[in-house]
Protein backbone atom coordinates (compact mmCIF):
# COMPACT_ATOMS: atom_id res chain seq x y z
CA UNK A 1 0.00 0.00 0.00
CA UNK A 2 1.16 3.55 -0.93
CA UNK A 3 0.14 6.49 1.77
CA UNK A 4 -0.66 9.87 0.17
CA UNK A 5 -1.33 12.45 3.14
CA UNK A 6 -4.36 15.14 2.16
CA UNK A 7 -4.86 19.12 3.64
CA UNK A 8 -7.78 20.33 3.89
CA UNK A 9 -9.36 23.80 4.17
CA UNK A 10 -13.05 25.17 5.10
CA UNK A 11 -13.70 28.92 4.55
CA UNK A 12 -15.82 30.66 6.55
CA UNK A 13 -17.25 34.29 6.33
CA UNK A 14 -20.20 36.07 8.84
CA UNK A 15 -22.03 38.44 6.25
CA UNK A 16 -24.12 38.87 9.61
CA UNK A 17 -23.83 42.16 12.47
CA UNK A 18 -23.71 40.11 15.15
CA UNK A 19 -21.45 37.20 16.46
CA UNK A 20 -22.27 33.53 15.54
CA UNK A 21 -21.79 29.84 16.20
CA UNK A 22 -21.50 27.57 13.25
CA UNK A 23 -21.10 23.92 12.96
CA UNK A 24 -19.11 22.40 10.67
CA UNK A 25 -19.19 18.87 9.80
CA UNK A 26 -16.87 16.86 7.96
CA UNK A 27 -16.26 13.04 6.97
CA UNK A 28 -13.38 11.85 5.00
CA UNK A 29 -12.02 8.31 4.95
CA UNK A 30 -8.49 8.30 6.45
CA UNK A 31 -6.66 8.23 9.27
CA UNK A 32 -6.82 11.73 10.70
CA UNK A 33 -3.63 13.48 11.46
CA UNK A 34 -4.42 16.92 13.01
CA UNK A 35 -7.71 19.03 13.17
CA UNK A 36 -7.36 22.93 13.65
CA UNK A 37 -9.52 25.31 15.79
CA UNK A 38 -10.15 22.35 18.81
CA UNK A 39 -11.92 20.15 16.17
CA UNK A 40 -12.80 16.60 17.21
CA UNK A 41 -12.32 13.94 15.17
CA UNK A 42 -14.24 10.17 15.72
CA UNK A 43 -13.46 7.25 13.78
CA UNK A 44 -17.07 5.37 12.49
CA UNK A 45 -17.52 1.54 12.68
CA UNK A 46 -17.11 1.63 8.86
CA UNK A 47 -14.06 1.20 6.28
CA UNK A 48 -13.34 2.17 2.70
CA UNK A 49 -11.25 -0.89 1.88
CA UNK A 50 -7.83 0.16 4.56
CA UNK A 51 -9.02 3.73 5.51
CA UNK A 52 -11.70 3.96 8.53
CA UNK A 53 -14.64 6.58 7.62
CA UNK A 54 -13.77 9.12 9.87
CA UNK A 55 -15.82 12.91 11.46
CA UNK A 56 -14.55 16.07 12.39
CA UNK A 57 -16.73 18.20 13.80
CA UNK A 58 -15.94 22.28 15.05
CA UNK A 59 -17.77 24.74 17.24
CA UNK A 60 -16.90 27.68 15.58
CA UNK A 61 -16.99 31.19 17.09
CA UNK A 62 -17.20 34.07 13.75
CA UNK A 63 -17.48 37.60 14.92
CA UNK A 64 -19.56 39.71 12.46
CA UNK A 65 -18.12 40.42 9.52
CA UNK A 66 -15.09 37.81 10.66
CA UNK A 67 -13.46 35.37 8.29
CA UNK A 68 -11.84 32.59 9.56
CA UNK A 69 -10.11 29.25 8.04
CA UNK A 70 -10.48 25.85 9.62
CA UNK A 71 -8.59 23.26 8.02
CA UNK A 72 -7.59 19.39 8.56
CA UNK A 73 -5.16 16.79 7.48
CA UNK A 74 -5.71 13.12 7.08
CA UNK A 75 -3.50 9.91 5.52
CA UNK A 76 -5.27 7.73 3.01
CA UNK A 77 -4.00 4.10 2.07
CA UNK A 78 -4.43 2.66 -1.41
CA UNK A 79 -3.09 0.26 -3.78
CA UNK A 80 -1.14 1.34 -6.72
Amino acid sequence: YNKVTIKGNVQIENYQQKEVVIDVKKFVNGFVNSVSDGGKSTKLNTYNLNNPRTEIKWEVKVSAGQKKSITYEYDVYFQP
